[in-house]
């Protein structure tokens, strides 16, 4: 089916486009960041806006098509709930057993939403994801660039859980600068919790984006692209730059574009290695990263019923470990055990008819998740169940665009 042909099958109900778009508004809420902190009266919006997007939801509720592959991710879930109420059991883990709680509420709200509706409908749904996070984006590289030449300044100071967030107005907050001889240069956060957590949305969209570019024109795809990887290079995330290379190096044929890309990259990359910034140099942040999968490992062989089943959500002081792993696979372990990790790689299995270059996108966001604790964040909710769907997307649609 052609871009044209399809934009004659959405539905012509404005009332649906708007739940589009308030669901796709609450998966921004739900996300990692301070937003309402920073502007309270969010909470009034936040409110209004859940009640109107489940009147809708369950005013157009029909059915929901089940997908047998999506059995693997119920299970994964439910059993990450049930091994951390054993463990708040086991050690008194209330903070996992809310944790576990809180991602199986999020999953089951956003798997009926997203399963409710026909494929063409869902894409829909996944574009108006698309446009809010692009739109996010644009927001916060505009403030950036405010921010650089002077015409924005920080117009309050929140300290939030012993870290320091400057606020720049409307224009999104920073926690890092950098120093220059004529002014800062700051690392985009938007309103997330730290750059990382930001670069990792920017790049999910990036894939989300990728996936569905046969249902966007060459124009609109070409220019979202690129203010989002214009973003990503602004939130100095050595992960997301290099991540972002790979993904642009496969997808655009163009030689000149492509080595332009790396020119600016490698530039930047070298900096945050070698920068004397203690909040920039990434070979810190590398030592950390090693030290909690090589000691992380001593640990489980400590406790070999953590290993089985876990110990809940932040229960590494229960294990006697110092650190954090800040690694997608070691974090399903020390939640809820091998026995889980076990069942989310059937769900990998049960994807392999995927499209090569969606795998090959799927596999970069694991490796970012490998290097940053996001593997539970309402974006990869939503990553795991487009996984799903995109197969019904390559059977009704077509094959391998990129």
């Amino acid at each position: 089916m052609k871009f044209d042909e399809l934009q004659l099958s959405y539905s012509k109900n404005s009332l649906y486009r708007l739940n589009f778009y308030l669901f796709s508004f609450l998966i921004l809420l739900l996300s990692p960041n301070y937003l309402m902190q920073f502007f309270p009266f969010f909470k009034y919006i936040w409110g209004i806006v859940s009640f109107i997007f489940i009147f809708l939801f369950f005013y157009f509720f029909k059915s929901i098509k089940i997908n047998i592959n999506s059995l693997f991710l119920f299970l994964f879930y439910i059993i990450l709930f049930i091994f951390s109420a054993f463990n708040f059991i086991r050690y008194d883990n209330q903070e996992g057993l809310y944790f576990s709680l809180g991602i199986l509420a999020k999953f089951f709200l956003i798997y009926l939403f997203l399963m409710s509706f026909d494929i063409f409908e869902f894409i829909k749904i996944i574009k108006s994801l698309i446009v809010i996070f692009f739109f996010l984006c644009l927001h916060s590289l505009i403030g950036w660039l405010f921010f650089l030449i002077g015409l924005v300044q920080v117009s309050q100071i929140v300290e939030i859980s012993t870290y320091y967030y400057n606020v720049m107005s409307i224009w999104g907050v920073y926690t890092v600068s950098i120093p220059l001889g004529w002014g800062e240069v700051i690392r985009n956060q938007s309103y997330f919790q730290e750059p990382g957590a930001f670069a990792f949305y920017v790049f999910v969209t990036m894939v989300l984006l990728t996936s569905l570019r046969q249902f966007f024109t060459k124009k609109q795809y070409n220019f979202m692209f690129v203010f989002l990887f214009l973003t990503m290079l602004t939130t100095f995330s050595a992960t997301g730059i290099v991540l972002s290379i790979l993904l642009s190096l496969f997808i655009f044929r163009s030689k000149i574009l492509n080595i332009g890309f790396s020119v600016i990259c490698i530039f930047i990359l070298s900096y945050i290695i070698f920068s004397d910034n203690p909040y920039m140099n990434k070979i810190g942040s590398l030592e950390e990263r090693l030290y909690g999968i090589t000691n992380g490992i001593m640990v489980f062989d400590r406790d070999p019923i953590s290993l089985l089943i876990g110990a809940g959500y932040n229960s590494e002081r229960y294990l006697g470990f110092d650190g954090k792993f800040n690694n997608f696979l070691f974090e399903v372990v020390l939640y809820s055990g091998i026995f889980n990790l076990t069942v989310y790689m059937f769900f990998l299995i049960s994807l392999h008819k995927l499209s090569r270059s969606v795998k090959f996108f799927y596999f970069l966001v694991l490796v970012f998740c490998a290097t940053t604790p996001l593997f539970w964040s309402p974006m990869m909710l939503v990553l795991n169940l487009f996984m799903l769907r995109y197969l019904d997307i390559q059977r009704r649609v077509g094959g391998d665009y990129i």
